[in-house]
This record gives C-alpha cells, structure tokens and sequence, in this order.
C-alpha cells in the first residue's frame, strides 16, 4: 500500500445533521489525535494531508468547518483561505499549529480580514484539554449558527 494511500483515506459519506468537519494536517499523529477528539464528540470527519488533497475534498464537497495547519508540507494555512475565499466559502476555523505566536497572529488577522471565524488558535505540541475544548466550542458555535439561521 502507498504512503499516499495510508495518509489521505477517502471522504465518508456524512451522516445526516452531523457536523462536517475537515482536518487539514500533514502530521499524522497530529491528524489522528484530532480526529479521535472530534469523532469523539459527534463531528463526521474527513482528513487531508496535502493542501492539494484538502482542495480536492473542497471540490468534492461541503464542510461546516476545518481545522488548519498553518505549515502544510510546502503550502501554507493562507493558501487554503484564499482558496476558500475564491470559492465564497466562508465556514469557522481552528487553527491548530506549532507556527510561532506572530505568524499565528499574523494568519488569523488575515483570516479574519477575509469574514472567516477563526474560533480558537491551539498551540502545538498539542495541550489536549484545550484541543477538547477548542472543538467543543468550534461545535457549539456551529450548532448555534444553524440554530439562528432557521
């Protein structure tokens, strides 16, 4: 089996009022513990381990939200912003990254600039009480927002 099939397993079909949540990391014990956290708390997940792969899933489908390395393998966290914003997708972002405090900074005023939510910005190596509490609340957001759109 190929590396590229170990790191990039196919999108789920999502079940129905579950929220939709992409992980775009290239760092697979980081992936893995994100996606444990999520799934554990009801998100229906879908994994990219390449900006490359995370736009592939972009076009193949819609997402309530993503977590975001900034630093994927020779792409950057803004990339897939502007990607996003090319696209008029504008859905709430964790950020989840081991980028020093100003670029992290620097990448949320930009997502910002742009309307997106960015929720929580969660340092690595991983606190994993606050990468809990992190998706609980980027949850929480989420399901306050379809709430007041109806």
């Amino acid at each position: 089996m190929s590396r590229m099939a170990l790191s990039n397993p196919p999108a789920e079909a999502a079940e129905p009022g579950r929220i939709k949540l992409l992980i775009i990391e290239d760092d697979n014990v980081h992936r893995m513990i994100i996606r444990r956290f999520a799934v554990a708390l009801g998100f229906d997940v879908a994994e990219a381990s390449s900006y490359e792969r995370a736009i592939t899933l972009f076009d193949e489908g819609q997402f309530d939200c993503i977590t975001l390395d900034l630093s994927i393998e020779s792409h950057t966290g803004i990339e897939v912003l502007r990607y996003l914003w090319g696209i008029g997708r504008k859905i709430p972002v964790l950020i989840i990254s081991g980028a020093d405090q100003t670029k992290r900074a620097e990448t949320a005023l930009y997502a910002e600039s742009m309307k997106f939510d960015i929720l929580h910005v969660v340092r690595k190596p991983l606190d994993l009480k606050a990468l809990q509490e992190a998706l609980r609340q980027l949850k929480a957001f989420i399901e306050l927002s379809a709430g007041a759109s109806l």
